[in-house]
């Protein structure tokens, strides 16, 4: 035995390697869950249509860019949701706010 190592039993290895697996199958399951709420998300973006529109273009508040954010909302699972985007360069956009609503909405299309 190489000196100044200390010799691991079979079993302290064995529930070292059992508990790793249980982490790793965790944060698969995390994973997985955090993917399937992604797809959900995109899913939403893409089926917003003029039914949606609260208001905007309007003005970045933050960076001063003009007329790039746009306000929608939607109802998921019994709740109004709020959807604040900003639309970037060609077609990429970002998400700047996602909660529930703090007043009802008015759809100026519905």
């Amino acid at each position: 035995m190489a000196r100044g190592r200390k010799k691991v039993s079979t079993d302290s290895l064995d529930a070292k390697i059992e508990h790793q697996k249980a982490v790793m199958e965790k944060a698969k399951l995390k994973y997985e869950a955090e993917k399937e709420a992604l797809a959900e998300l995109i899913k939403l973006r893409n089926e917003l249509t003029y039914k949606n529109y609260l208001s905007g273009p309007s003005d970045d508040r933050d960076t001063k860019e003009e007329k790039c954010v746009w306000e929608f909302g939607t109802t998921i699972q019994g709740h109004d949701i709020y959807i604040k985007i900003k639309h970037l360069e060609e077609e990429n956009i970002l998400l700047l706010s996602f909660h529930e609503a703090e007043k009802p909405f008015v759809f100026r299309y519905s």
